[in-house]
């Protein structure tokens, strides 16, 4: 296939008039823009303290970052956000940038993948965690009869927590077959 020059003009820039003051918009997210205000958004979901402020937070400074990024709109005030807000200048800025719909899906979608993340490594620290305890207690084993009981119980608590993991990974088939034999091959 013969491949053809195109020129391709990068979209004008909106003006519209707010309370007397011009502002000025561009009409697209661009990728740098896109990377900086998803790493923003993020920091402040996912950081110490309550889901609840991090969450407000995180959403405060996605529209603190699409203005600051997107507009000629100085920020530097305290009350900016609230009458921004407020005032529906923040629905038109949206609603001005072509990409925004789109790029809201990506960071939802960042979001559930970094949720999805976090979920499988706190998973897999705490069973990191019971195994080293139960490779301490090896060393602790009491082979009397209620010693070998107590060794087999501690077994089937660990095989039911890998059982658990691995349904939170979708992946249980396999290993719950294993599972299910293992614990025939105990009693």
């Amino acid at each position: 296939m013969e491949k053809v020059n195109i020129e391709l003009k990068e979209l004008p820039i909106i003006s519209k008039i707010h309370n007397g003051i011009t502002i000025n918009i561009y009409p697209y997210i661009s990728i740098e823009n896109k990377l900086e205000i998803i790493k923003t958004y993020l920091d402040a979901l996912f950081s110490d303290g309550s889901v609840t402020a991090n969450y407000i937070m995180a959403e405060y400074s996605l529209i603190l970052s699409v203005v600051n990024l997107c507009t000629n709109i100085n920020i530097d005030h305290h009350d900016i956000i609230t009458k921004i807000v407020f005032t529906g200048l923040w629905d038109e800025i949206k609603s001005d940038i072509k990409n925004y719909n789109d790029f809201r899906k990506e960071l939802d979608e960042i979001i559930k993948i970094k949720r999805n993340d976090m979920s499988l490594s706190s998973n897999l620290n705490i069973l990191i965690l019971k195994i080293s305890d139960f490779i301490d207690n090896i060393s602790k084993l009491d082979l009397s009869e209620n010693g070998i009981k107590q060794l087999t119980d501690s077994y089937k608590t660990l095989q039911d927590n890998v059982g658990e993991l691995n349904k939170t990974l979708g992946n249980n088939n396999v290993v719950s077959k294993k599972r299910e034999r293992s614990k025939k091959d105990v009693q």
